[in-house]
């Protein structure tokens, strides 16, 4: 019965590039009961991840160019955006930090992606960064936990986070 709750189904979505994402795979109207919710990553870009939500891809190519273009898409449009692991201590001591500072990140869980390995190598190819978190603020990489902490406590990340325009509370 588990595996009926989980089952995909094709969606057709209208728009401009409707064709283009006719026929995707998409979470079942009860994926909220199943242990990971899938989606497409490229529908990420368009939804807002707040800290401890994270999202499984169901289905990506497997082209570099494809990956790096997603993550690049991702990026630079959300404000800022980490990429973590569940079990790091590290991603959770940053994503506490943005907690702390109440602003809105969206967090992509590494761990819970099919396709965790392209992805982090992505990622090292366009920073030169293996570990997470990896953390990008406007669209531009500043690092992992101890860049971010040494930027906070240099009074620089901030001024960076209102340039990149995140959503700030208080």
């Amino acid at each position: 019965m588990a595996s009926s709750l989980c089952a995909p189904r094709a969606v057709a979505v209208k728009g401009s590039a409707g064709e283009a994402w006719a026929n995707r795979v998409n979470p079942s109207p009860n994926a909220m009961q199943c242990r990971h919710r899938t989606t497409d990553f490229r529908l990420l870009r368009r939804q807002n991840r707040e800290i401890g939500r994270s999202v499984v891809v169901k289905s990506m190519s497997s082209s570099q160019s494809q990956t790096d273009d997603l993550i690049k898409s991702k990026n630079e449009h959300n404000p800022v955006v980490i990429y973590s692991k569940s079990w790091c201590p590290y991603c959770s001591k940053v994503k506490g930090l943005f907690k702390k500072l109440g602003v809105k990140v969206v967090v992509v869980e590494l761990d819970e992606l099919v396709e965790e390995a392209d992805v982090q190598a992505a990622l090292k190819r366009m920073t030169g960064q293996s570990t997470v978190p990896n953390v990008f603020i406007g669209g531009k990489h500043v690092g992992g936990c101890d860049d971010t902490h040494r930027l906070h406590s240099q009074g620089k990340l901030i001024p960076m986070l209102q340039g990149a325009k995140a959503q700030m509370q208080g």
